[in-house]
């Protein structure tokens, strides 16, 4: 009995299984077609989650922005931290961005092949 790895979802499992517990991928009997229906589906599953994380950096960003402008519409200093999460919160946007346009541009690459 030996460990196999998926070739859409990466699970490890063992040999005598006929398929993945995960993503019910059959290793043994996928032809060619298979295989790349489930390349596409796992990069349209990477996008949704690369999306899902972009609406966290925006709203990690817009909370920063609403205890900076509340801090100083009541004329106090709202200190360091709003700054913090406006800046982790722009950048970690873009950075998910970037990683989404790289996603984006393998999966046309790879539904056109």
């Amino acid at each position: 009995m030996a460990l196999i790895s998926c070739s859409k979802c990466g699970n490890r499992f063992s040999s005598q299984l006929p398929a993945c517990p995960v993503c019910k991928l059959d290793p043994r009997g996928a032809d060619p077609a298979q295989l790349k229906k489930a390349a596409l589906r796992a990069f349209r599953t990477r996008i949704y989650h690369l999306n899902m994380w972009s609406y966290l950096a925006l709203t990690i960003c817009t909370a920063g922005f609403i205890w900076f402008w509340s801090a100083s519409r009541h004329g106090q200093d709202a200190g360091v931290i709003p700054w913090g999460l406006i800046g982790i919160g722009a950048g970690g946007y873009l950075l998910i961005r970037l990683l989404m346009i790289r996603a984006k541009l393998i999966y046309r690459k790879t539904s056109r092949a």
